[in-house]
């Protein structure tokens, strides 16, 4: 794990790395342990949090430890058993339960979401993933995908692209919702 390792942009097409990396965690440090004159508190939203890779979560754990008193950290997740037991040990857990169906499917429609009720349904009522998945341009081939399914073939798995890891969690998912 060198600097390229740490490096906050990817080498591909020069996009921000879906994984939080040590550094930035290691950037925290000048805004959690410098004082404010005025005494306020500071608040560390750290959103994504499974997303840590493993020396940010320990460099992350450092931090959790021995919090400056002014110092508030929020980590959000849907994954929480990816976090290590220890950060889950310091952290005290409030869920967040997906809100009722209706006001889902209305919120869908107000950001304009194509065929928000099946991806509702599909994403377990989950209106963040539908709309995640309808804005990241999936949802096309994810159509595709269960209609090759449905069609008998099996050619459609195999031409899946995984260029992300969230591609590959969607074909997994596909595949589940496919064989039960």
């Amino acid at each position: 794990s060198g600097a390229q390792d740490d490096a906050p942009m990817t080498a591909r097409a020069g996009r921000p790395s879906r994984e939080i990396k040590i550094t930035q965690i290691r950037e925290l440090d000048d805004f959690i342990n410098v004082v404010s004159h005025k005494k306020g508190r500071r608040i560390v939203l750290l959103h994504r949090a499974e997303s840590m890779n493993a020396n940010a979560a320990n460099s992350l754990l450092k931090s959790l430890e021995e919090p400056p008193l002014s110092v508030c950290f929020i980590l959000v997740t849907d994954k929480q058993d990816s976090l290590l037991p220890t950060i889950r040990s310091r952290c005290v857990s409030i869920e967040a339960p997906t809100p009722d169906r209706e006001i889902a499917a209305r919120w869908l429609a107000a950001q304009k979401v194509p065929d928000a009720d099946r991806w509702l349904a599909f994403f377990g009522g989950s209106p963040l993933a539908a709309l995640g998945v309808a804005e990241s341009g999936r949802s096309e081939r994810i159509v595709a995908l269960i209609d090759s399914l449905m069609g008998g073939s099996r050619d459609a798995i195999l031409a899946w692209p995984v260029a992300e890891p969230e591609d590959l969690e969607i074909l997994v998912d596909v595949l589940q919702k496919w064989a039960l």
